[in-house]
């Protein structure tokens, strides 16, 4: 099961952390998946379940859940039956269309997802440019194949982004909607910076791994992609453009909306509830009958042994009432404590982006847990460094 599971956890920045989970689905059938995770924390930090109460815990977690991005190659991008292009043009090459806000959000979703597409397509690409490089033995020269891969990422960016680019002329049309034509030119910024992006992150590669004349040659061909880029968003007056010199506020906001505008397409719908609230309700009311039949059965008793208007019978009721209030509190808690033993803290029902359908339930729960709790197994997992016992003064806190 576990290599099913893709995990990492990273630092996102000072103040936080990152958790991620890559979760396979079995076709046609329903899949479950168990995770515990564990975080250890040094005692000096001073959390524990009184200074950080679940509620202030889950509010500080953010979840983002969203399908992973469809894996092709940079040349099946705009060539073949499944490339993500082919579908747009296949849209806008229908009859009437634009008349109909079913094809305008296909359209649009079609846009955003060849963008997200793309920048994985990207990605994957360079990682295995530099997983090739990293290959070659030292002292060799770098197999001609890297060579190929290099030049397959230049030119194949640079069709991709001149094959999106002719859409401007078939979108830019009084008849069709604004949040289309704004859709077609969020994703060709977006492209843009791609192409860009990868283009330096290259040029880095090259310039550490090759020598010569082939990194002269590969350096030029790249400079000219940057500044291709960086004129055709200047020519259509997208702000994302650098200056030398200055903070580029700007160029970093742009980039940022626009990645957040494109990435989304992919995040599925969450609605997060309290587990057990309607369970909890009828223990409490439980709970108050059993309180309520105790103080009853005190009045009743007493009345019929001495009579409804006696002093031991006054005396009684005010004795059963004074238990009823502790029976009915001790109850609720043994309750609340059976319920957290047996339930999760929250439900979270994952939908589609539009809510329609639900896809999958995740149920979490946390727990705060002593050294003597957890199982062996999990502490020799954590392959603890000797300075964090000197740091805790030999009293682990988890």
């Amino acid at each position: 099961m576990l290599e099913t599971i893709q995990q990492s956890a990273i630092s996102h920045d000072r103040y936080q952390l990152e958790l991620k989970l890559d979760y396979q689905l079995d076709q046609g059938k329903e899949t479950h998946y168990q995770i515990s995770t564990y975080i250890f924390v040094p005692k000096s930090l001073g959390i524990t379940e009184e200074s950080y109460p679940k509620n202030e815990l889950y509010r500080d977690i953010k979840n983002y859940i969203r399908i992973k991005t469809p894996e092709m190659s940079l040349r099946d991008l705009i060539e073949g039956d499944t490339s993500p292009l082919q579908k747009v043009q296949q849209l806008i090459e229908q009859s009437g269309w634009y008349l109909e806000d079913s094809s305008n959000n296909k359209l649009i979703h079609a846009l955003r997802l060849f963008g997200a597409m793309f920048k994985s397509s990207l990605r994957e690409h360079l990682n295995l440019v530099e997983r090739r490089i990293r290959m070659t033995p030292p002292l060799t020269n770098i197999h001609p194949l890297v060579g190929n891969l290099i030049d397959e990422m230049i030119v194949e960016s640079e069709k991709i982004g001149a094959r999106y680019r002719m859409l401007y002329a078939e979108l830019d049309m009084p008849y069709v909607r604004k949040d289309v034509f704004l859709a077609h030119l969020l994703v060709d910024e977006y492209i843009s910076l791609l192409i860009e992006e990868s283009a330096t992150e290259l040029f880095k590669v090259i310039s550490r791994h090759l020598k010569g004349a082939d990194q002269d040659h590969y350096c030029q061909r790249l400079n000219e992609i940057i500044d291709k880029e960086t004129a055709h968003r200047i020519a259509r007056g997208y702000g994302s453009v650098l200056k030398i010199g200055e903070e580029n506020e700007l160029y970093a906001f742009r980039s940022s909306v626009i990645k957040k505008y494109v990435s989304l397409v992919l995040h599925l719908s969450i609605n997060t509830q309290r587990e057990g609230k309607g369970i909890e309700q009828l223990l409490l009311a439980v709970a108050a009958g059993i309180s309520l039949v105790f103080a009853t059965a005190v009045a009743f008793y007493f009345q019929s042994v001495y009579g409804s208007f006696t002093l031991p019978a006054f005396v009684a009721l005010i004795i059963g009432y004074l238990f009823k209030d502790r029976i009915k509190q001790l109850t609720q808690t043994l309750f609340a404590g059976k319920l957290q033993s047996n339930l999760f803290d929250r439900r979270i029902n994952i939908k589609t982006l539009d809510g329609k359908y639900k896809l999958a339930t995740l149920r979490e729960k946390i727990t705060f847990m002593k050294e003597s709790d957890i199982s062996h197994e999990v502490r020799s997992a954590r392959r603890r460094d000797p300075f964090a016992d000197l740091d805790n003064d030999h009293k682990a806190k988890w």
